[in-house]
């Protein structure tokens, strides 16, 4: 190390951990599920362990397990002789993981897992073929290949191309509420309109009907006046012709009292 600080390996993040989508965590169930029923993971695992136990790093575990088991005891025998062998058995296996007796064999083994996870990936990629075709899935194992600063550039430009899709789509809804907007005030300033034109013809036609009768009103007076008069007339001419007839009368009378004095 040189006395520099160095960053511990990346741990290799659990499925669970990544940000994928519901469709892409039903597709790697679906491969998962596939796999198991196919009994890959049981033909991987027994390889596995297979080679692991004819290898010599199991008897070098056994040996550190037994050495460190032998100095526990040693250590502190009422502890571990005193209750009974199944208590004693649970209180070695947890010193041991807490003694980092595992640790060298945990490595060993994710050693052997990472010698067949080329195996399964092929085995796994043949299911995702199966599943939705050769050139699809050579599309996703492209993809696959791409470098964090990769995913982090296409990110960005997608980032970027729904912020653009954003302001354009804020864009259009602007113009369309203020042609909503528009249209909204045109159509109440014609209901305005016609409300206006409305009460106008109805006042027009108030107006008219007003005069109509004020003009019948007056023909009427009229009339009334013209019969009043013509009474007045007829009475006066009625009156008259009475006052002549009453003169002749007396002018007859006279003239014949004088015809008979004369006589």
């Amino acid at each position: 190390m040189n006395g520099e600080w160095e960053l511990p390996p990346r741990k290799k993040p659990k499925i669970s951990e990544l940000p994928l989508s519901s469709a892409q965590r039903a597709s790697i169930d679906s491969m998962l599920h596939t796999f198991k029923k196919k009994g890959e993971f049981d033909t991987l695992r027994k390889k596995m362990f297979q080679q692991y136990n004819e290898s010599a790093k199991r008897g070098m575990f056994e040996a550190s397990l037994r050495a460190f088991t032998a100095q526990e005891i040693d250590r502190d025998p009422l502890k571990y002789l005193k209750p009974d062998r199944r208590i004693a058995a649970a209180l070695l296996e947890g010193s041991a993981a807490r003694g980092d007796v595992y640790g060298k064999t945990e490595q060993d083994i994710d050693t052997y897992i990472d010698q067949y996870m080329q195996i399964a990936e092929q085995a796994l990629r043949g299911i995702r073929a199966d599943e939705v075709g050769g050139e699809q899935a050579n599309v996703e194992y492209r993809n696959g290949l791409k470098s964090d600063g990769a995913y982090a550039e296409e990110a960005g430009l997608r980032r970027q191309e729904r912020e653009a899709k954003y302001k354009e789509d804020q864009k259009k809804r602007a113009k369309r509420e203020a042609q909503e907007q528009k249209k909204k005030e045109l159509e109440m300033l014609k209901k305005k309109q016609e409300a206006l034109m409305k009460e106008t013809t109805r006042l027009q036609t108030e107006q008219k009907r007003r005069a109509e009768r004020e003009a019948w009103k007056a023909a009427e007076k009229e009339r009334d006046r013209e019969r009043i008069r013509k009474i007045n007339e007829d009475r006066e001419l009625a009156k008259k012709k009475l006052e002549d007839e009453k003169k002749a009368e007396q002018e007859e009378r006279e003239r014949r009292l004088k015809e008979h004095a004369e006589q």
